[in-house]
């Protein structure tokens, strides 16, 4: 009986349950035989690293695949845009005028590194809020005077 309480009292330390390894001749076996993989071999471990993994393809999806397809899905409305644009300026143009009309139409592109030289000047000096507000209502201010100047073009059919 003494031996009994002494061997009760130097209780080993509590490890954690394993389950056994797979074993067999299958390559995945070949393979978990490997140092670096010998963790797979446990069920368990695998399901863990199956979650990980499902895990970060989540993640990805979510960082990276929804705003790339947000800015496909406005980039295809951008598209639109300008296509329906381009065609009602030319259907309501006369023949004699479609050249000017489209020249003028196409400023916009040309015109944007100016823009942004302004824009870049205005920041630089009063800082970005305000070179942001300023350019932004130097372009509300246009709208505005192009809508008042011009009813005639609101009632094109």
């Amino acid at each position: 009986m003494a031996k009994t309480s002494q061997t009760a009292d130097k209780e080993p330390a509590v490890e954690a349950p394993q389950s056994t390894p797979d074993r067999g001749g299958s390559r995945l076996s070949r393979l978990l035989n490997i140092r670096t993989f010998r963790a797979l071999q446990y069920k368990n471990f695998r399901y863990l690293w199956l979650a990980q993994i499902s895990n970060s393809a989540a993640l990805w999806i979510e960082q990276v695949a929804r705003p790339i397809l947000v800015l496909d899905l406005t980039g295809a409305a951008n598209t639109a845009y300008m296509a329906v644009n381009n065609s009602l300026l030319q259907t309501h143009t006369e023949d004699g005028f479609r050249g000017r009309v489209m020249s003028i139409y196409l400023l916009d592109r040309g015109l944007v590194p100016l823009g942004t030289m302004i824009a870049s000047g205005l920041i630089e000096v009063l800082g970005p809020q305000a070179g942001v507000t300023i350019m932004g209502s130097i372009t509300l201010l246009l709208a505005v005077g192009v809508a008042l100047r011009f009813k005639h073009i609101r009632e094109l059919s």
